[in-house]
């Protein structure tokens, strides 16, 4: 069955589901989001969906970033979470993400694209966002990834599923010194390389593929990551890539 985010929430009429993500978030505060989104059955959808949570409730919604901002202006609740498209007409994600930085800091944001680049994952990281999702990803991540980053954390996909990053974790594990090599550094400074390939960094580190894994696999398990995004955002947080 296909449990992307549009196709679940077109058979969105499903109680058990709720109450089951219900129970398994178990919040006892309101996390009020806004949704920006120019195709009106998907934000509409979205919207239904989420107001089923009894600690989520959607306070906003506009077709796309000065429709948004012209609510705001106009008096509309100032949200704790704004998920927004990347593509929209008049004021797309980037410059939504940006205004939202400058004007509301304190606001979490998620961008929704169709890709999963690593460039775009590292522009929008390093512009502030909290995550970073494709829009093939099922429901219940989206629904996880909405909690993860109220509780101050940073999400991205990863394949079909998402991966849940605390900065706080890579802060208290650098009083006590994250030991890497002078190669895992340079290993992990090229993996921050937009459209790099695993292959094309074992060809220019001169090593072979099973080193290449050798080295990921370290990394993965000493920064508490499991993915290529992960690293990238560990790179970009310790200053070790440059953000455009």
């Amino acid at each position: 069955m296909d449990n992307t985010i549009f196709n679940r929430l077109l058979s969105f009429n499903t109680p058990p589901l709720v109450f089951r993500y219900c129970n398994y978030l178990n919040c006892n505060y309101m996390i009020t989001i806004g949704l920006i989104d120019d195709h009106e059955l998907f934000r509409v959808s979205l919207k239904q969906f989420l107001n089923n949570f009894q600690h989520f409730e959607v306070s906003l919604e506009a077709e796309n970033g000065l429709d948004f901002f012209k609510k705001i202006e106009a008096g509309g609740q100032i949200p704790n979470v704004v998920i927004t498209d990347f593509q929209m007409p008049k004021m797309n994600g980037k410059a939504v993400l940006k205004k939202l930085k400058e004007q509301y800091p304190s606001i979490k944001v998620v961008v929704l694209s169709v890709f999963e680049h690593d460039h775009l994952l590292k522009e929008m990281m390093g512009m502030g966002a909290s995550g970073f999702l494709v829009k093939s990803i099922s429901i219940q991540f989206l629904i996880e990834a909405i909690e993860e980053i109220s509780n101050g954390r940073i999400v991205m996909s990863n394949g079909d599923k998402i991966e849940i990053v605390n900065m706080v974790d890579w802060n208290c594990k650098e009083l006590n010194v994250i030991h890497l090599t002078e190669r895992q550094v340079e290993f992990l400074k090229l993996c921050a390389l937009p459209n790099f390939t695993y292959k094309e960094i074992a060809d220019y580190m001169q090593i072979s593929p099973k080193t290449v894994d050798r080295y990921r696999d370290e990394l993965f398990k000493k920064l508490g990551v499991n993915s290529r995004a992960g690293l990238l955002l560990y790179a970009m947080e310790r200053g070790l890539c440059k953000i455009h």
